[in-house]
């Protein structure tokens, strides 16, 4: 009787340990996926809050490829990615991705009326990251959400998303599935 005892104590043993352990190996990707989450979305933040406040990095203008779009791209994905370096040890730009999103209303309210534009830069990689896209909307949405200035124009919309891919996925292992990591901070021109 003794070894039927011991034999469904190792048994429950065994279940119990390997229940545990899936709990644990849930938890510290739940964990991981946490920090990285609040690393990008601090780096989002910063990079839409450094477009929508230094004019001068658009060469006095508020359209993000008022200059030169090329330019901008590479400047702006510069900043990110030294950004997202000092904060993640571990990092690999090959597994970072960036769009930053800006929607205009050209012209004056007391004029012919308000143009919509938009621009739309990305560089990284951006494959599989679902990035929500402002470019989309309509006029009417615009002219109701942007603000508007003292001297009747209105002040563009910033999106600023950033991807990264965490290294550890315990959910998708089974078919070598990554977790992608996107975080999105919107903030108005400051004039």
């Amino acid at each position: 009787m003794d070894k039927k005892i011991k034999g469904a104590f190792a048994v429950e043993l065994a279940l119990t340990l390997i229940f545990t352990s899936a709990i644990l190996a849930t938890i510290s990707n739940f964990l991981i996926v946490t920090n990285k989450k609040g690393q990008i979305d601090r780096a989002a933040y910063s990079m839409v809050t450094l477009i929508a406040e230094r004019k001068e990095l658009f060469e006095n203008n508020l359209d993000v490829c008022a200059g030169n779009c090329s330019k901008a791209k590479n400047d702006l994905y510069a900043v990110a990615s030294a950004s997202m370096k000092r904060m993640i040890p571990s990092y690999d730009p090959n597994k970072f991705g960036m769009r930053v999103d800006a929607v205009y209303l050209n012209g004056k309210s007391s004029g012919a009326g308000f143009n919509l534009a938009t621009n739309s830069l990305t560089a990284g990689r951006t494959a599989n990251c679902d990035f929500p896209n402002v470019t989309s909307m309509s006029k009417g949405q615009a002219l109701s959400l942007l603000p508007e200035t003292s001297q009747g124009t209105k002040l563009p919309l910033y999106q600023v998303s950033l991807c990264y891919e965490t290294p550890f996925n315990i959910l998708g292992v089974m078919n070598n599935e990554v977790m992608r990591v996107v975080s999105t901070s919107y903030a108005f021109a400051r004039i």
